[in-house]
């Protein structure tokens, strides 16, 4: 180990290789000779390997920056008991699992809690397909859809079956895909 000072920068070396820069303009970087920010930590490789922890007083780790095996950039927060329980991945799976998830709100009181004052909080586009909100519970499975005509109805999942729907015009209809009136039932 030598420590080393350049005409505008401040190097720590190991091994014979740059570890550690302090450049002029107070940028510290780990892993690169040339950091661009207050603090910039470059990997050792392009995929699958971490790139920096934080971890508490007992030295595990609770937050770990890593790039996955494709070379995207993931973020695992870990609890108490060193579960992952908090992932958030750039071109993978992503998941919360403690607690409940509030947008607009920093007291949700749901696994998904959105708060907005005025019109229009939740947005779901699902561009030229059949797309919408599942609900699944232990004994079957419905969902909300919209479609590429613009009609909205409601969908028995588990018989494959549109069961109301509701046209833009205003028409609604039970039991059938195309009501002809204000109130159809089939």
């Amino acid at each position: 180990t030598r420590l080393r000072t350049g005409v505008n920068d401040f190097q720590i070396h190991t091994n014979g290789s740059q570890q550690v820069t302090v450049n002029s303009a107070g940028n510290v970087g780990i892993g690169t000779t040339s950091p661009s920010t207050r603090l910039e930590v470059a990997a050792s490789a392009t995929t699958g390997v971490d790139i920096a922890h934080f971890s508490n007083s007992n030295d595990v780790v609770k937050i770990k920056h890593a790039l996955d095996g494709l070379g995207s950039g993931r973020t695992s927060i870990f609890d108490a008991s060193n579960n992952e329980d908090i992932r958030l991945s750039a071109q993978s799976n992503s998941w919360f699992n403690a607690g409940n998830v509030g947008i607009g709100t920093t007291s949700p009181g749901f696994k998904l809690d959105v708060v907005k004052t005025g019109a229009d909080g939740i947005n779901v586009d699902v561009g030229t397909d059949f797309g919408g909100i599942r609900l699944t519970s232990s004994t079957g499975a419905w969902s909300m859809r919209t479609s590429a005509s613009d009609n909205l109805f409601f969908y028995d999942v588990d018989n494959s079956n549109q069961v109301v729907t509701f046209q833009r015009g205003g028409n609604v209809g039970i039991g059938t895909t195309n009501p002809l009136n204000k109130t159809h039932i089939v």
